[in-house]
């Protein structure tokens, strides 16, 4: 399983910001793609995707709201915002 931090860009240009473990890139993009199904409709296109890197350790986060507010990042799904339904 790989971990991924994926930032979107709404119309307008309101980014959110969400994490991933997915199997790969591609996988990880299709739990994200479900999870913003049920959040933000107008986010789902590809081109939305503003950056997409993967990560090697929670540190890289923003220490301060996302390691308290996410689920757990070693589980295949969105575990930022935490969705554990979406695996």
């Amino acid at each position: 399983m790989k971990t991924f931090w994926i930032r979107l860009v709404r119309p307008g240009g309101e980014l959110r910001e969400f994490g991933v473990t997915g199997r790969d890139r591609n996988d990880a993009v299709s739990l994200l793609r479900n999870a913003v199904r049920e959040l933000f409709e107008d986010m789902l296109a590809e081109q939305s995707i503003a950056e997409c890197r993967e990560i090697q350790r929670a540190d890289e986060l923003d220490q301060k709201h996302v390691i308290p507010n996410m689920g757990v990042m070693l589980k295949h799904g969105v575990w930022y915002p935490n969705l554990p339904h979406i695996q």
